[in-house]
């Protein structure tokens, strides 16, 4: 980006580890492109503070994680309404599956307590899979009976389709975590757990929120009637990758050059 780079471009970073090198340049005046960082949680240093001092634009995703940022920041962090691509082929493919022969399904590889959702299928008997760094645990009847790597992404989707339930079990709902698992859930409209966190954006009839670490309470919800998953699309067309790409664009309006000398962002 640094050879690159010309005035009037934008760096755009997904994650602020990505970022820190280029937000300093930037504060020292040696990137000539604008620059656009996602951050997904709030700083713990003070040289990520100071890194980010050279952004001209934060964003953030959800609300609540926004106002937190803001706040550790001292400076505008823009909320932005992350969701699926609804239009995205991996999702119309399974649209028409079979009604669901899986209890849950739960994915992810960072801030999760598998242990556990493990231990509510088992006081409960119960049924589905959980995937992660691209293997799936499959439980039957509350007992893991195979491990697998799974047939990348679309094969996951599958699997969500295919289960009664989505699972987000967080370790510490103070981060911001699972929201690709959301957002999977929300394309395909199928129910959701979540361990209570204030910082998770989405809420819909379709949702269900449970105390953390509470085997019992996890069991409860895996159990109950399945809700109406019309709150979960509601959801989605507010929050997903078109509305996402148009806010970004707005984004990317406000920090480029516009005094007509420059060239046009790319």
């Amino acid at each position: 980006v640094l050879a690159h780079a010309r005035r009037g471009d934008i760096a755009y970073a997904a994650d602020k580890q990505s970022s820190a090198l280029l937000g300093a340049l930037r504060r020292m005046r040696l990137l000539r492109c604008e620059l656009v960082v996602v951050v997904h949680n709030g700083p713990r240093s003070r040289w990520t503070r100071w890194w980010m001092g050279g952004a001209d634009a934060l964003l953030s995703l959800g609300e609540a994680i926004a106002e937190r940022n803001t706040r550790a920041l001292t400076r505008s962090a823009l909320p932005m309404p992350w969701g699926p691509g609804l239009s995205s082929p991996v999702y119309q493919r399974v649209v028409s599956a079979p009604e669901p022969s899986w209890d849950f399904v739960a994915a992810g590889n960072t801030n999760r307590d598998y242990g556990i959702l493990e231990e509510a299928a088992a006081q409960r008997g119960l049924s589905g899979c959980i995937v992660e760094a691209g293997t799936a645990r499959i439980i039957d009847r509350g007992a893991v009976v195979d491990t697998h790597a799974i047939d990348g992404y679309p094969d996951l989707v599958r699997m969500i389709r295919a289960s009664r339930w989505v699972v987000i079990p967080l370790a510490d709902p103070d981060r911001l975590s699972g929201l690709t698992e959301a957002a999977d859930a929300l394309a395909l409209e199928t129910p959701m757990i979540v361990t209570h966190s204030a910082l998770f954006p989405y809420a819909a009839e379709g949702i269900v929120r449970v105390e953390l670490g509470r085997a019992d309470a996890l069991g409860d919800a895996l159990v109950a009637m399945r809700p109406k998953m019309t709150g979960l699309g509601e959801v989605a067309l507010g929050t997903n990758m078109d509305v996402y790409a148009s806010r970004l664009a707005e984004v990317f309006d406000s920090v480029g050059i516009s005094d007509g000398r420059a060239p046009a962002p790319r």
